[in-house]
Parts: structure tokens; C-alpha cells; sequence
């Protein structure tokens, strides 16, 4: 009887904890469970980031758009100022000529003609346009271009003596050079080929 008592009451260990372990609940680490957290957080940290960069993208799209036009604008309309400013001009040029015609006078279109260049001087000296001082003054080659050579005793060498298109600046910048004529003193070349002349006087006619 001990024998079959003691037969009832053996197990096996092994498979009872199988069976305990196969009920129990999974349960994961902790480690695991801060690291799914990071990575869900990642994934929502690099979606808005690359949701700001679309923004970004075509903010910075739009605004080359913007810029280009702008550019364009300025560009058509830059001189609008000048010629604004230069109709008024336009008009008193158009009564000049006008006025002659009824009047047939000459004179009158003369004079209407020089208030007219008198008002255009004006207008370009306001927007930085002065005129070149060429007659009389000295050679510049940033400012003048030489046509010709003029030779004269009158004038110093490389002096403009006359003006055949007057030139301009543009603040300090060369708009158009003046074209000159330049003058090349004779005297000089004469008195350089008397010193280069050998005294032709014999000895005898300075006993």
C-alpha cells in the first residue's frame, strides 16, 4: 500500500512549469518599452520636421517667384522717373514749333529751341548728368576722344582746340566721351629740327 501511495503523489516537475509558464502573461522588459517609446517619439519628431520643411520649401519658392518679378518690374519701369520728368520737355518743344508756325518767325523758333535745351540741361544735371569741359582744357583720355590733330601755334600741345560731340559723365562715370580735335604745336618740331641742324656757317666767315 505504501508503494501505491507513494506512486500517486509523484510528478514531474519540468512539466508543471511549462504549464505555469504558458498561462502567465507575456511581460516585456522595461528597457524594451522606453525604447519603442523613443522610436514613436522619433517618428513623430521627424514627420513634423519634414512637414516644416515642406513649409519652408515653398515659402522660399514663392518668395523666388516674388523676387523675380519684382527684379523684372524694376527693370522695365527704372527710368520711369527721367521721363516722367522729361515730358514736360516734350511739351514745350511741341509749343516751340508750334508757336513758329503761326508766327512764322524764325526767331522765335530759335529762342523757343534754346529754353528748351536750357530745360533738358536741367532735367539730366537733377538725375546726376553734366556735360564734359572739352574747348580749351587739356587732353583727357578717360574723357576725351581724339577725331584729329590740329596744328598751331596758338593753342599749348595735346589742348583740345574744338569739340565735335560734346560728352557727358553720369555721376563720376564717363556716360560718352567728348570727341576733340587736339592741337600739335609746329613750334616745338621747328625748334627741335633747328637743334638738330648742323651750323652750315664755313670757319672763314668768322675770321
Amino acid at each position: 500500500m505504501a508503494d501505491s501511495h507513494e506512486q500517486e503523489m509523484r510528478f514531474e516537475p519540468d512539466s508543471f512549469d511549462a504549464e505555469r509558464e504558458e498561462d502567465a502573461p507575456a511581460v516585456m522588459p522595461s528597457g524594451t518599452e522606453d525604447l519603442q517609446k523613443r522610436l514613436a517619439q522619433f517618428e513623430e519628431e521627424k514627420k513634423e520636421a519634414h512637414e516644416k520643411y515642406l513649409r519652408t520649401y515653398a515659402e522660399f519658392e514663392n518668395f523666388k517667384k516674388r523676387a523675380a518679378k519684382e527684379q523684372t518690374e524694376q527693370g522695365r519701369y527704372a527710368n520711369e522717373r527721367l521721363l516722367i520728368a522729361l515730358l514736360p520737355v516734350l511739351d514745350n518743344l511741341a509749343r516751340a514749333i508750334a508757336h513758329a508756325k503761326e508766327t512764322k518767325n524764325l526767331d522765335k523758333l530759335i529762342e523757343g529751341l534754346e529754353l528748351t535745351q536750357k530745360e533738358f540741361l536741367l532735367v539730366l544735371n537733377k538725375f546726376g548728368v553734366t556735360g564734359i569741359d572739352s574747348v580749351g582744357q587739356p587732353f583727357d583720355p578717360a574723357h576725351h576722344q581724339a577725331m584729329l590733330q590740329v596744328e598751331t601755334n596758338n593753342q599749348e600741345e595735346n589742348t583740345v582746340v574744338d569739340e565735335f560731340q560734346k560728352g557727358y559723365l553720369l555721376h563720376n562715370r564717363v556716360l560718352r566721351p567728348a570727341l576733340v580735335s587736339v592741337a600739335k604745336n609746329t613750334n616745338k618740331e621747328n625748334a627741335s629740327l633747328r637743334e638738330r641742324e648742323p651750323d652750315r656757317a664755313s670757319p672763314e666767315g668768322h675770321q
